[in-house]
């Protein structure tokens, strides 16, 4: 038969299709990709018929007529039944249209099943390899397709399948997640790029795209995809897609999707991940200033960044505006997470800091662990948004992470939770450590200066201290957690006539940022720049009334504003380090 005789196709307003039924993918394989639009197959005079006919209301079914491409050049007549499938004010509307042969007008049984191995021999010609996915038993099933020979590759349990290639190949595993994800929802077109194409099949260790395409019945769906390795396209795909699970312009996840995923990891068995909420800091002065366009390719731009930082460790996904939900999974202890959110700040603030214009864009995140912190959802996307709204208090451009002990003193504690009042971290505690590892050093002189820079930066969350006395030839340096003595590996401040300008009448120097000092101190500005350091607290050693060396206290975040209690406590130590080393009285 050269023409449709009843068939059913789901098209959006630019005509790009995102399903179709058994008869029209019968008879359109030969005249038009299926993963494009059905366009080509409309007779031209036709198509702005079917266009205008979207733009009307559609609260009834409408109905044009139209002529449709046949197995040659040939066209038939079909009615056309248009019924709106998505809200009106939906940004990407989708239409169902119902196809029905002037020459033919005896409807076909309504329980008719789609011919799937039809189907997956018209995919599996894009290349030699394919899979299906059924909902009812949750197999996944991979094929290799070649000259006619169909080979089952594997055939199991889609959680069994993930796991074992997740531990395989953890470059890949939040592509996979993401799949299988998309796959157990049923999201009925999607795309997504594979970093290593050997997690179907050992190969060429190539990129790879997924093209998948769900089948609905009744009661479940079978979805089928496609796996095609960079080696046999040129590029990825330039063809556009609308994908049901992703934001259109960032390429991430939508809310929708992220909050799914994020529900399906909590129940797992034995779950165990970080949830962070990200936020830009400044961004509403770049759309008001530069422009809504000019927004978009900074939230591409920092989008990128993300993904690439995060990139086998969890998702991203979008939930509003600049605000971004990162799920970081497989974190074996906090220094990793550490890692990871410091790379983000600290590449999203370099990014925009050697911009020609000055957009003074920086970013903010709160991360929280499940489920040590929260039983629901909702408790822990609370909790995240409450470590935002912290660090956006504490000055910005910073990544705070829910510690009980640290967070109870502001009155921040889930329900799930039971803090210890003894290891509440406040200030007064904070106070107490110090006293008595003073008393130790000074009084009982069993502390050495290295156990005592260790304990300061761990006390105040210090990202580095530098510890230089002795007429600037002794040194000591607490970085990353290694504590250094060699004079050769610690950086000198180089201009110290320049230092000596800026200290005050206590002999201490707070910066708050590198933008404070660069017009004053410009080598002070370079030597902080050089070693990663944002903020400061530089506090002049006295040997009696000659300067001797320095003690710099020291975080990578910018605009961290020092409290005068922390000032107070780091002078205290300078003046204690002073009287131990100096045997002043």
């Amino acid at each position: 038969m050269d023409y449709i005789e009843r068939a059913k196709a789901i098209v959006d307003n630019n005509l790009f299709i995102h399903s179709m039924d058994r008869e029209i993918y019968q008879h359109l394989e030969k005249v038009v990709d299926i993963y494009s639009s059905i366009e080509p197959a409309i007779h031209k005079d036709d198509v702005g018929l079917l266009i205008d006919a979207f733009k009307r209301p559609l609260d009834t079914d409408t109905m044009v007529t139209l002529r449709l491409l046949g197995d040659g050049t040939d066209y038939d007549w079909y009615i056309v039944i248009i019924k709106s499938v998505t809200a009106s004010v939906s940004d990407n509307p989708l239409f169902e249209l119902e196809f029905i042969n002037f020459r033919y007008l005896t409807a076909l049984t309504s329980d008719e099943r789609l011919d799937l191995k039809k189907f997956s021999t018209l995919l599996s010609m894009y290349n030699n390899m394919y899979f299906e996915y059924s909902s009812e038993d949750n197999l996944f099933t991979l094929h290799s397709f070649i000259n006619d020979d169909n080979t089952i590759i594997t055939s199991e349990d889609l959680d069994t399948w993930s796991k074992a290639k997740i531990e395989a190949y953890p470059s890949s595993a939040d592509c996979i997640s993401v799949m299988v994800m998309n796959l157990k929802n049923g999201f009925s077109n999607f795309q997504l790029d594979m970093p290593n194409s050997d997690v179907f099949a050992k190969g060429d260790s190539l990129p790879a795209q997924i093209m998948c395409q769900a089948i609905r019945t009744d009661s479940s769906f079978t979805t089928v995809g496609i796996i095609r390795s960079y080696s046999v396209v040129d590029s990825p795909m330039e063809k556009p897609t609308f994908n049901n699970d992703r934001d259109p312009l960032l390429n991430i996840l939508n809310k929708k999707s992220i909050i799914a995923y994020t529900k399906q990891c909590m129940a797992r068995k034995n779950p165990s991940f970080y949830l962070t909420i990200f936020d830009l800091d400044n961004f509403k002065q770049v759309n008001d200033n530069f422009g809504h366009l000019e927004g978009d390719r900074v939230l591409c731009e920092v989008a990128s960044v993300v993904k690439e930082q995060i990139k086998g460790y969890g998702v991203v996904g979008r939930i509003g505006g600049d605000e971004l939900m990162i799920i970081l999974e497989d974190i074996e202890d906090k220094i990793t997470l550490r890692n990871i959110l410091r790379n983000i700040r600290t590449k999203i603030e370099i990014l925009y800091k050697t911009k020609p214009r000055d957009y003074g864009v920086t970013c903010s995140m709160g991360a929280v662990k499940y489920p040590d912190f929260a039983s629901t959802y909702e408790e822990l996307f609370k909790l995240a948004d409450k470590m935002l709204y912290l660090a956006k208090q504490k000055g910005k451009n910073r990544y705070i992470m829910y510690v009980p002990e640290l967070h109870a003193s502001l009155g921040i504690v889930p329900n799930n939770v039971t803090i210890d009042p003894s290891k509440i971290v406040t200030f007064t505690d904070k106070l107490n450590v110090s006293k008595a590892i003073l008393e130790d050093y000074l009084t009982r002189r069993i502390i050495t200066n290295a156990t005592i820079v260790s304990i300061l930066a761990s006390t105040y969350q210090l990202d580095d201290v530098q510890l230089m006395y002795n007429n600037f030839e002794t040194s000591l340096r607490y970085l990353n957690g290694n504590t250094i003595s060699d004079i050769k590996l610690t950086p000198v401040i180089p201009d110290l006539l320049e230092l000596e300008s800026l200290y005050d009448e206590s002999g201490i120097i707070a910066i708050t940022g590198l933008y404070k000092i660069e017009a004053t101190a410009p080598k002070l500005t370079q030597f902080m720049s050089d070693n990663k350091i944002q903020s400061a607290v530089i506090y002049r050693l006295m040997n009696r009334k000659e300067t001797d060396g320095y003690i710099l206290f020291a975080k990578c975040i910018s605009r961290y504003q020092w409290t005068n209690e922390e000032i107070l406590m780091f002078t205290t130590f300078g003046k204690a380090f002073e009287l131990a080393m100096y045997n002043l009285t």
